[in-house]
């Protein structure tokens, strides 16, 4: 790679569309830091996303990512973001993805999204949901414009292994310094 000044790379989309496994996929290849927010959270309040929900409710956790997404993107210049896939539901942090000249969006189907995330434990939006498939399509539906106009890249990762996935992105790295 290139001698760059500073990159930032963020990935955005649904919960389970992969950010966090090609984040860390991304962060060894091109040996830069990986930041999970969700992760990032965790251990600034010392409690589980899943916790954080029950205790705090979805629209303090929705603020709390927000604010920190916001604080960390102006100190941290070489990065790897995994963003929470409700990243795009702020007005500001929309706006700094979109102005960000590497921002992908890993669009995932709703079929597959169904199949990585049923089961979970961790997933608060859908744990314990007779309908979570439901849940999942009305989610990607009122946010899929946002993901679209909050991302400058998007790649279909149903039939792509993570590793595929990472390489794609950084073919369009590369290609752009």
């Amino acid at each position: 790679m290139k001698k760059r000044q500073s990159i930032k790379i963020f990935l955005i989309g649904m919960m389970g569309s992969g950010k966090t496994t090609v984040g860390k996929i991304l962060s060894k290849n091109l040996n830069l830091n990986l930041i999970d927010l969700d992760r990032e959270l965790g251990k600034i309040t010392k409690l589980s996303i899943k916790d954080i929900f029950n205790e705090y409710g979805e629209k303090k956790f929705r603020k709390m990512e927000s604010s920190y997404f916001i604080e960390i993107n102006k100190t941290i210049k070489n990065c790897i973001f995994a963003t929470s896939g409700g990243i795009i539901l702020n007005q500001k942090c929309s706006d700094i993805l979109k102005n960000e000249r590497l921002t992908f969006l890993l669009d995932t189907s709703t079929e597959v999204l169904y199949e990585r995330l049923k089961g979970s434990s961790s997933r608060p939006l859908i744990l314990k949901e007779q309908n979570s498939y439901k849940i999942i399509c009305d989610l990607w539906k009122s946010r899929k414009q946002v993901y679209n106009e909050s991302s400058n890249y998007k790649i279909k990762t149903d039939n792509l292994s993570p590793q595929e996935v990472a390489h794609s992105i950084k073919k369009v790295i590369y290609q752009n310094n």
